[in-house]
């Protein structure tokens, strides 16, 4: 039976119970009503008839003798039956069917002192008052009526009160269905939803599980109705709940074992800059032990607290300095229903690391640096003088080689000089820009390599297109950049192989466009592993040598990274070619100078 059926009817069950009722208490008064009306019109008839014969009759005698007459109902409504007793009881007028003996209403009024037996008829009323004359009782008049008379109204009144409980049964019918459909549809589709969210959960416990639920469609089709269901699937979806909510605080728990392990301070504040969470590495590298002092440590540190996006500060902290990040929380924005949830969530988390150490060491860097490069510069100044005095006594066919290794000297004291130069990240800057053209550096290059390239069993080729514009840059740093590249390319490529430079105009391809001079150096070794293709411009990652066994290692693994500060700083890039069928091909792309520049050293 469906819940509509089964609401209609409950409907109409208790409204025809009502209307029973109601009618049912209406007819009981309205009889009630009733008789106490017609006994109030019957007593009034009475004592109206005793009064008319006492005015008739001043003596007994003539109360006897006048009976007859006065009982013959000229006088009366129709169906009022008169009997007029003697003070005694006895009776002087006939009634028939009424027997000589009085009702229990007259008994009374009469005095006799034999016991008078009682002649009352049960579906008659009855009313009796005494006759009185100058004082004396001449005697007693009773009148009645009978009941059946009185019956009629009832019935009619029942009639009309069953019409009208069934007509309202018919409307409460209409009513019923109704109130009915309109309560049982949202049931029904609240029902069927939990039923879909139970199943859809129940599936996902059985996945992990292996166990039936209680939703299940064999489940259900044992439920009686959809109120057994919809209290089948809230129980379910409760027993879920509880489920969930202890996985959170199982996972709430580790979250925070988890940030109450790590060296890093951790801070959550609300929009107000008020304090929501601090684990235990915060509050030492504040300097305190009290979590109130917090926002008061925090605002001595004058920074944003409320930034729009990720920023970063560095602060002191007593005698630390803190690397801070800020960043906020997106959720603390107002929900969708109008209510913040700022006194809920962080509106931002400030991360604190605790960076004292590591600008000592940074500091102790530049120091050995600037140390190691002041004591380089002795011996280079030895070795220059040295040069000098050499190719000063050296045949004239030994002079270009003399000339070389004086351009290499000077190059590597430029170098040394440039260490001594305060970089904040250790990059390395171009000292100083000119105009040049790479195409000259290549040659150069290519040149001075050509000797090592026989004797390693090398093919070394150069094409360099004609006519190439000018660039503007560190010309020892991008020698150094190319060198780079070339020796790379010496150790990949085995004995027999080939290594090939271009130098081109071309376009770049990977910063938003414009025009450049593109080097390009391709070998035919094994290449760069793909798992290597995205680490291999870090500090430290060296990928395989061509005549080193299966993935041994050498270099230091600098070489690349060093090429790539080196673009950067010159506003260019360098990629490696993925697409290059056979070894590895890596691209140096360098922005062509600006016309007005002029050049500062040859």
């Amino acid at each position: 039976m469906s819940l509509t059926l089964r609401l209609t009817l409950t409907y109409l069950v208790i409204t025809l119970v009502g209307l029973l009722l109601l009618g049912a208490g209406l007819i009981v008064l309205a009889e009630h009503y009733t008789e106490q009306q017609q006994q109030r019109e019957l007593l009034a008839q009475t004592e109206l008839y005793a009064s008319f014969v006492a005015e008739l009759a001043n003596t007994p005698a003539e109360l006897r003798s006048l009976a007859p007459e006065l009982v013959s109902g000229r006088v009366l409504p129709g169906g009022t039956t008169v009997r007029i007793f003697a003070p005694t009881g006895a009776l002087l007028s006939e009634a028939s069917g009424l027997g000589p003996f009085p009702s229990r209403v007259v008994l009374p009024y009469v005095s006799n002192p034999l016991p008078i037996p009682v002649s009352h008829v049960a579906n008659r009323r009855y009313a009796a008052r005494p006759i009185v004359a100058n004082g004396v009782t001449l005697g007693v008049a009773e009148l009645s009526r009978l009941i059946v008379a009185e019956e009629r109204p009832r019935h009619v009144l029942g009639s009309m009160v069953l019409q009208a409980a069934l007509a309202a049964a018919l409307v409460m019918t209409l009513v019923s269905v109704l109130v009915a459909r309109s309560i049982a549809r949202p049931i029904t589709r609240l029902t069927q939803h939990a039923e879909q969210l139970t199943t859809s959960d129940a599936q996902e416990e059985r996945r992990f599980t292996g166990a039936e639920s209680l939703a299940t469609p064999a489940r259900r089709g044992r439920l009686r109705n959809e109120i057994s269901v919809l209290a089948q699937s809230l129980d379910h979806m409760a027993d879920q709940l509880q489920a969930r909510i202890a996985e959170t605080e199982r996972e709430r728990a580790r979250l925070a074992a988890v940030l109450t392990s790590i060296s890093e301070g951790v801070v959550a504040l609300d929009t107000n800059h008020k304090l929501l969470f601090a684990n235990p590495a915060a509050l030492t590298l504040l300097g305190t032990d009290n979590q109130n002092e917090m926002t008061e440590r925090l605002a001595a540190l004058n920074l944003t607290p409320n930034p729009t996006a990720p920023i970063e500060h560095e602060a002191w902290a007593g005698q630390r300095q803190l690397h801070i990040t800020i960043s906020p929380i997106a959720s603390a924005t107002p929900a969708s229903s109008g209510r913040s949830l700022t006194a809920r969530v962080p509106a931002t988390v400030w991360v604190l690391r605790d960076i004292t150490r590591l600008k000592e060491l940074e500091k102790a860097r530049a120091q050995f640096f600037r140390s190691i490069s002041h004591d380089l510069r002795t011996p280079l100044t030895a070795m220059r003088g040295m040069l000098e005095n050499l190719r000063d006594v050296a045949p004239a066919d030994q002079q270009p080689t003399f000339n070389t290794l004086e351009a290499e000297t000077a190059r590597l004291t430029r170098m040394v000089d440039d260490l001594l130069r305060s970089s904040s990240d250790g990059a390395l800057l171009p000292a100083e820009y000119c105009l040049l053209q790479l195409d000259d550096l290549v040659r150069e290059l290519c040149g001075f390599l050509q000797g090592r390239a026989h004797r390693t069993g090398l093919t070394l080729t150069c094409e360099i297109q004609a006519q190439l514009p000018a660039i503007q840059g560190d010309r020892d740093r991008l020698k150094q950049a190319v060198l780079n590249l070339l020796d790379n390319a010496f150790k990949a490529t085995p004995t027999g192989g080939a290594i090939r430079v271009q130098v081109m105009l071309a376009q770049f391809t990977h910063a938003g466009g414009g025009a450049c001079v593109r080097l390009s150096v391709a070998d035919n070794g094994p290449g760069v592993p793909p798992d290597l293709r995205e680490r291999i411009w870090e500090r430290g990652i060296r990928g395989p040598d061509a005549g080193a066994s299966g993935t041994e290692q050498t270099g230091s693994g600098l070489g690349l990274a060093i090429v790539r500060e080196i673009a950067t700083a010159h506003g260019g890039q360098v990629w490696l070619d993925e697409q290059f069928p056979r070894g590895a091909r890596f691209v140096l792309d360098l922005p062509l100078a600006a016309p007005d520049i002029h050049p500062t050293r040859g």
